[in-house]
């Protein structure tokens, strides 16, 4: 409608009001702000998974906990056809130099390259929530999860210690509110999570969630579905701090260098296992159980060190006993180790997300059990419970129970490869990325032992160990 005002005039009429007689001129200018804010967000987001692509040679080879506690570097790796995950724990930067993955495999020899996530402490139950949080960026991607026997010999899985040590807030709240995994396995995995309530504590939306989750009521369920929404927005906040901190470290550590090219070449493995072979021993000639000098000036103030090197030297062991007192207990907790139901619900989290993995478990010193009283059968009860559970979840796994005996496999009492265990871990990953089946790698790994042979437990009659 025209009106002419006093002068003559023409004017347009007012625009009409809304509804309520408001006009929405500031709802739409607050939307139109939230979607400029969450697309500065995601490309922000974006810019620092480029980043960290372009850095990942760099804080490979480093213990740098941004690589295990946030995603972006993860993401980085899994977003390149050149990047292998490794995930472990401690043996990924102790031990094995210079055969380490992600030092042989340094500017993609064979094709690809290792990147090495992973501390101490960390576990199957840990990964899960990693793998539950990184979602779609997995799905049709390689990974290699390295377990470590240790992980299973405690009632309780990871220690309520080592869990609060390696525990991610960020990757929590993506894996609770945002994996895009089944609601039954995530429940399984909630009821796991509460068990270390300490981590919770200050944390009130995960910890609800959480309950609600583990509790599978309906209405329980309703009020997680309820908290999902301010979850979501949480772990969107978080994903956002984790890409600016991954900018920030990248730009403080100006001493990294981009990632150099690749350099093609083919790896003589015979000459590696030779190589290996020799610095382990060289190392570990000190000791009969192929413990390097670091390892045993620790163990040599230990009763139990002390106790085996007696029935040693006695020419004694409980290789073959049918049991005892110790290893009837250390076999009854290991078979009920709450770690097992970790590796089902890892393995399954990996189904469901599009991912075919290799799975290996490190060998046990099973020269230094011999002495302790725990026997090769129960050992193999060991091995044999860890194939059964990857048989069933339909995945590529290896046991290295071969090299069980293998004086210079380990670097001391732990999941530490030595030099020449790495070797065996590194063929095997090598065969893996180009798509050999792990029968081909026994096969390989048969081969190896018959090159370079496993060495035993050296006679004590003639040397010098039990004279001192």
């Amino acid at each position: 409608m025209l009106r002419t005002d006093q002068i003559g005039s023409v004017t347009t009429a007012p625009p009409p009001a809304g509804p309520c007689g408001h006009r929405p001129v500031g709802l739409i200018a607050a939307l139109l702000a939230v979607l400029i804010a969450t697309g500065g967000a995601l490309a922000g987001q974006a810019y620092a998974v480029h980043l960290a692509g372009r850095y990942l040679q760099a804080v490979n080879l480093q213990q740098a906990p941004i690589k295990w506690e946030s995603l972006t570097f993860q993401r980085a790796a899994l977003a390149s056809d050149h990047w292998l995950p490794l995930y472990g724990s401690s043996e990924l930067y102790c031990c094995g130099d210079p055969y380490r993955g992600q030092q042989l495999f340094l500017r993609k020899p064979t094709g690809f390259d290792v990147f090495a996530v992973g501390r101490a402490g960390t576990t199957d139950l840990f990964f899960l929530e990693t793998f539950g949080a990184l979602g779609d960026a997995l799905h049709g991607k390689k990974v290699v999860i390295s377990d470590s026997p240790q992980w299973y010999y405690n009632p309780e899985g990871v220690s309520a210690q080592a869990y609060a040590g390696n525990f991610s807030p960020e990757i929590a709240d993506a894996f609770v509110f945002d994996a895009p995994l089944s609601l039954s396995l995530r429940q399984m995995a909630a009821r796991r999570m509460l068990t270390y309530p300490k981590t919770l504590e200050g944390r009130a939306l995960l910890r609800l969630a959480l309950i609600a989750l583990a509790d599978g009521s309906p209405a329980r369920l309703a009020g997680y579905y309820a908290l999902s929404p301010a979850g979501r927005i949480e772990t969107f906040f978080q994903e956002m701090q984790d890409a600016y901190q991954t900018v920030k470290f990248i730009r403080q550590h100006k001493e990294y260098q981009p990632d150099l090219a690749a350099e093609s070449r083919p790896l003589n493995w015979p000459l590696l296992l030779a190589s290996g072979t020799t610095i382990a021993a060289d190392s570990g000639a000190v000791d009969p159980f192929g413990f390097p000098p670091d390892i045993t000036g620790r163990l040599g103030t230990q009763q139990q060190y002390r106790s085996a090197m007696n029935l040693y030297c006695s020419g004694g062991n409980d290789r073959d006993v049918p049991g005892t007192a110790f290893s009837a207990s250390w076999e009854a907790t290991m078979q009920h180790s709450a770690g097992w139901g970790d590796l089902r619900l890892e393995l399954q989290a990996l189904d469901e997300l599009g991912v075919q993995p290799l799975v290996y478990t490190i060998p046990m010193p099973g020269l230094w059990y011999d002495e302790i009283g725990i026997p090769v059968r129960a050992r193999d009860d060991f091995y044999q419970k860890y194939m059964d559970i990857t048989r069933q979840a339909h995945v590529q796994a290896l046991d290295f129970r071969a090299n069980d005996e293998d004086r210079f496999f380990l670097h001391d009492t732990g999941a530490h490869l030595s030099s020449r265990g790495w070797i065996y871990v590194d063929r095997a990953i090598d065969m893996y990325w180009h798509e050999r089946s792990v029968d081909d790698v026994r096969a390989t790994f048969a081969a190896m032992n018959r090159q370079v042979p496993p060495v035993g437990l050296p006679d004590p009659q003639g040397t010098t160990f039990c004279r001192r």
